[in-house]
């Protein structure tokens, strides 16, 4: 599963409960639908997937409940979606022999 928080926000009438389908087992990665929301940055989508999460948990009036971290949210966008793409022999994470993809921030 390709998780498009912003997509969600415009088009799926409503917030994917993405920490209950984590819980559950299911291989999610981030992603992003420009069709769908009005960015292309996985930044963006690992910012919106948080809010999201926090919604959820605002909207259930649950403090106990648990959230998506900013750490978790990064790991859905590198090492998560390799997984969920069954790419995770080849990338999602900075080791020998792995494709490397990065970006300078300056």
């Amino acid at each position: 599963i390709s998780h498009c928080p912003l997509s969600n926000f415009y088009f799926a009438h409503g917030i994917f409960p993405l920490m209950c389908h984590l819980k559950s087992g299911l291989k999610i990665g981030l992603g992003t639908d420009v069709a769908g929301g009005y960015s292309h940055s996985m930044f963006n989508a690992m910012r919106t997937s948080v809010i999201s999460s926090l919604a959820i948990r605002n909207q259930a009036g649950d403090d106990h409940r648990a959230f998506l971290s900013f750490s978790q949210a990064f790991y859905l966008a590198t090492r998560g979606s390799a997984i969920a793409l069954k790419l995770q022999n080849e990338l999602g994470m900075f080791r020998s022999g792995f494709r490397f993809d990065s970006l300078i921030l300056d």
